[in-house]
Order: structure tokens, then C-alpha cells, then sequence
């Protein structure tokens, strides 16, 4: 994922990806997957007593409280909210050679969510399952991903270039 050749690509399929309509709610589902989740974590059991002690100290309420803050407010910023593949690390990329092609698979997390999630998320992958983040795309890496992401829409690349150069001041 990490050769810029490969980037450039996958970037540009994601962009044509996220233009893809499914039939059904286009509401974000990441926030009843994150509500989900925080259900069934705050009735979790442990059979050690150090472990379960510390888990209690948890306030799951105040976690529900915050999400539900964060949703409000992105609501506010009008992301956009696409058909995002919300799994896309390197074993979910098949890439034909002889076609210089390159292929998305396994959708089984695909429903509709915030694009920059989808990105973002893409940019986790590059951790791997170590999670060693040392390996996360810099801002040059993240800069050619947009850039050929944006590569039909000139305009807004034009002026990401400008403040990635702007960003390089700083």
C-alpha cells in the first residue's frame, strides 16, 4: 500500500468507490457500531478480580455522553457521508499484474459512513496488525493519497497544493 504507485491507485478506486449508490439508510452507521459496542462492553465480565476492579472504574455512561457529544458535533460539519468500505488494509486489495489492475474486495463491513472515516481508517491499515504506528502515512504519504484522490476535481487539488505547501511553512 505504501508504493506511491500503489497509493495513487488505490486512492483513485476509492474515490470512484465512494460515488457508488446503494439502495437503503444513508445514515452514517458508524455511530450505532460505536453505541453497539459500548452496550456490550459495559456488561463485560472478567474472572480476575484485578482486572474486573479496574474495568468498573470505567464510566461508560460518560463514554456514551462524549460519542454522543462527538456525533452532534459532526453533524455541525456536514461531512460527507458515502458508501465507504470501512476495511481497506492491504489484504482486501487484489492487484492484477498483467492488467495493472487493482481490485477492492471483502465488503463486509461496507455500509455508508463519514468518506474521511473511510480514509482514515484506510491510513490505519498502514499500521498492520502489530499496530506499530511509526508505520502511519506522513503528510507527504497523505498529501499524493488526496491528490489522486481529488485528481478529477483539479480545482481542489489546486488549492491542496497550496496548503500542503502552506502546511510544510509551519
Amino acid at each position: 500500500m505504501k508504493e506511491p504507485r500503489i497509493a495513487a491507485e488505490i486512492a483513485k478506486q476509492l474515490q470512484k468507490f465512494h460515488q457508488v449508490d446503494i439502495p437503503g439508510s444513508k445514515e452514517p452507521q458508524l455511530w450505532n457500531d460505536v453505541f453497539k459496542f459500548l452496550k456490550k462492553a459495559s456488561v463485560l465480565k472478567f474472572e480476575d478480580n484485578e482486572k474486573q476492579k479496574r474495568y468498573e472504574m470505567i464510566s461508560f455512561r460518560e463514554i456514551q455522553d462524549e460519542v454522543k457529544e462527538l456525533k452532534d458535533l459532526s453533524d455541525l460539519l456536514h461531512a460527507p457521508v458515502v458508501f465507504a468500505h470501512n476495511d481497506l488494509l492491504s489484504g482486501n486489495l487484489m492487484l492484477n499484474d498483467l492488467e495493472e489492475k487493482l481490485y477492492f474486495i471483502d465488503f463486509e463491513y461496507g455500509s455508508y459512513s463519514y468518506r474521511g472515516f473511510d480514509i482514515a481508517n484506510h491510513f490505519n491499515e498502514y499500521a498492520g496488525f502489530e499496530c506499530d504506528y511509526n508505520l502511519y502515512p506522513d503528510k507527504d504519504v497523505q498529501y499524493h493519497f488526496f491528490r489522486n484522490y481529488l485528481s478529477d476535481r483539479p480545482s481542489e487539488v489546486c488549492e491542496f497544493n497550496t496548503l500542503s505547501s502552506l502546511d510544510k511553512t509551519n
